[in-house]
């Protein structure tokens, strides 16, 4: 009778020591799908700070009169919540020629970053996929959105870090007079940004 109860309380204490594994094991399973996968989900940008500065220019002439534009944009992580991040835009056209005037835009986009969305697209339609030449940042495989409403604008998100790296605009000079000017990225402190 003894040793029944000596085994009695030894498989008790092997089914307590694997219930403990086995919760254990059922809290590091939960903490890897939903905690780790969150942060491994995150873009390379996704940390405050975060910056990419843009420069584009055109020139031409229209019924005898030189225009000039040139466009300066600057994206910016300002905060970081959770899945969510704060984004300032800055752009500034400058026009020369025809018509000489400077315009300012400032924009705060919120951005919530998963696996599904696509930051910076928001009003925009994939159109499908590209590779485009960036100088100093080489060639990259880049996921194309147009504006829903043309000729306003289309964005070319670096299919990799999921940040644009290229803006193609139509600025208005005149009712008659209307330009692209492509917009690239020019300087960045996104280290996979960077790699080519």
């Amino acid at each position: 009778m003894g040793e029944i109860k000596s085994s009695f309380k030894f498989s008790r204490k092997i089914l307590a020591i694997v219930i403990v594994v086995l919760g254990i094991f059922a809290i590091l399973l939960l903490y890897n799908h939903f905690i780790i996968k969150q942060i491994l989900v995150r873009p390379p940008w996704f940390f405050e700070g975060a910056y990419a500065e843009y420069k584009g220019a055109t020139s031409g002439t229209y019924f005898f009169t030189p225009y000039a534009v040139e466009i300066n944009i600057r994206l910016e992580v300002m905060k970081i919540e959770g899945n969510n991040a704060t984004v300032a835009i800055a752009t500034r056209i400058i026009m020369h020629g025809i018509v000489d005037q400077v315009e300012t835009y400032n924009r705060v986009l919120k951005i919530n970053v998963n696996e599904e969305n696509i930051p910076f697209t928001e009003g925009f339609r994939f159109v499908g996929k590209t590779y485009t030449y960036v100088p100093n940042f080489g060639i990259r495989k880049c996921l194309v959105y147009e504006a829903k409403n043309p000729p306003y604008n289309k964005v070319y998100i670096d299919e990799k870090t999921k940040w644009p790296i290229v803006f193609e605009g139509i600025v208005v000079i005149t009712e008659d007079l209307k330009v692209k000017v492509l917009v690239e990225v020019v300087n960045t402190n996104i280290p996979e940004l960077k790699k080519s």
